[in-house]
């Protein structure tokens, strides 16, 4: 059965089909940035969500998105995962395999139960720890609802496995889209914690948060986004 996640990459590079920007892989063996926009922009007919945007992301960092709503956060993201193409513009980043996400809409089976979404997972990324895996479990506080069909979960809950199904695979990049929403401050603390040993073990990541003050004690840069362009790089 074809996942909601699934679903929305493909009709979304559907109707981006006719867009003119480019992407080129970023590899391991790069030293500097491993993420970076050049003059990308993604207009929607005559909305321009983002314009002329220019910034890159540096390895093993913790980089925050921050803009008020319909700054063109969500589309940066979007891009960034190749879930949209650019309008115009070069993108260089690793390829899609290397790179989890999270957004604040839950991307996982719901009628599967939380041990049931790991394992299906873990088998389509192909390259799983088992004490990685068993980690995010005991940090996320999962196995107290291992049992319980990922739909009826609480907010929180369901949060916490879309992060465990995002980092399962110790991606090289972790994107996450209001990781500490819905979650209590006990949760949110080993959210944290779980993303500054990823970019101790040479990963990196890149977090919008509304509440920067929860966020900041972890974040090395910020990047500011106003009315779909950079304001503060």
């Amino acid at each position: 059965t074809m996942g909601f996640g699934t679903f929305t990459r493909i009709w979304r590079q559907i109707a981006d089909i006719g867009s003119g920007g480019k992407y080129q892989i970023s590899t391991s063996n790069e030293v500097g940035s491993i993420i970076r926009l050049e003059s990308v922009s993604k207009h929607f007919g005559s909305i321009k969500a983002l314009e002329n945007v220019t910034c890159e992301f540096g390895r093993n960092k913790v980089h925050a998105i921050a803009g008020p709503n319909g700054s063109g956060k969500t589309t940066l993201f979007e891009l960034i995962l190749r879930l949209r193409r650019p309008t115009d513009g070069v993108i260089t980043s690793p390829a899609p395999r290397e790179i989890g996400f999270s957004f604040q809409q839950p991307q996982f089976y719901p009628n599967l139960t939380v041990q049931e979404n790991l394992s299906v997972f873990s088998r389509l990324t192909g390259k799983v720890d088992a004490d990685w895996r068993e980690t995010l479990v005991s940090e996320l506080r999962l196995n107290r609802e291992s049992h319980r069909a990922a739909k009826n979960l609480s907010g929180g809950f369901q949060k916490k496995l879309d992060i465990a199904v995002a980092m399962l695979s110790s991606p090289e990049v972790v994107v996450m889209d209001e990781p500490l929403a819905d979650v209590d401050k006990l949760s949110r603390d080993r959210i944290m914690d779980i993303l500054v040993s990823h970019v101790e073990n040479n990963g990196t990541v890149i977090v919008s948060s509304h509440n920067h003050t929860q966020i900041d004690p972890i974040v090395d840069r910020t990047v500011n986004i106003k009315d779909g362009e950079i304001v503060d790089n």
